[in-house]
């Protein structure tokens, strides 16, 4: 297991910590500062360095003497990489610039979707060797929706994805095991999730009380916390769920 702490406007810890499964024995390292890790390997991940650079942060095993070392993986230019994720052997990271303009991009094969003039990219997941991505409401055909992209990042949205009202209205994306999981604004349907075996199965709704601000599944849970309320100052509560079958 791979945890990043990151420090918010009133500081706090730095550093990257490797645990094992049973959270007995872990490394850690200072010499990243990254908002997101992309694992790569059992002691191998990517990590986001400043100014759009990529690195490959090596772990000495949990538990086991040795130090960190990190090497230059990618430049992405003057943005900000939020995300990363796993595609077809590449690596696909969401990026934004100074103006607020998101969009997706793979570290290899220099392609691209979103951003201005087309819809903004606000989350990103890979499953199936497939990219699903939500995007901001606004302008455009696409804007607001859950969307699948090819590797190549070529829109292969299926039909009964871009007819489902409920996806219409989509805010933040993640994957299990052959398993999407969307949070949306769709009233009634905070979360919901759909099986990926090489096409959408059916949509179950999770009744969750309001919508999830991260996820994380494992065997056959799912592990999720809420956003925050208006005003809400209390710490985040970790809620687990189990899988229904549709979304397994």
């Amino acid at each position: 297991m791979w945890i990043s702490f990151y420090p918010d406007q009133s500081a706090g810890p730095c550093g990257i910590w490797l645990l094992t499964a049973d959270l007995t024995a872990r490394s850690s390292t200072d010499l990243a500062c990254s908002r997101a890790l992309q694992p790569t390997g059992p002691v191998t991940a990517l990590a986001i360095h400043q100014n759009g650079q990529l690195d490959t942060l090596t772990m000495p095993p949990p538990g086991r003497p040795g130090r960190a070392t990190m090497t230059p993986y990618a430049h992405l230019g003057r943005y900000a990489v939020t995300a990363l994720a796993q595609l077809a052997g590449h690596v696909a990271a969401l990026v934004t610039n100074d103006f607020g303009n998101s969009h997706v991009v793979t570290t290899k094969r220099g392609t691209s979707f979103g951003g201005p003039p087309g819809p903004l990219v606000s989350s990103i997941a890979a499953e199936a060797n497939s990219l699903w991505v939500t995007t901001e409401p606004g302008a455009g055909p696409n804007a607001g929706s859950l969307l699948q992209l090819s590797p190549a990042l070529r829109p292969i949205t299926p039909p009964a994805i871009k007819a489902n009202p409920i996806l219409r209205r989509a805010g933040n994306v993640w994957t299990g095991k052959n398993s999407v999981w969307v949070a949306t604004t769709t009233p009634g349907h905070h979360l919901v999730c759909f099986s990926d075996r090489g096409g959408p199965g059916a949509i179950t709704t999770i009744p969750v009380p309001r919508q999830p601000a991260t996820l994380a599944t494992a065997g056959h849970t799912a592990y999720l916390t809420l956003a925050s309320p208006p005003g809400g100052t209390a710490a985040p509560e970790v809620l687990a769920y189990h899988i229904p079958p549709a979304c397994k």
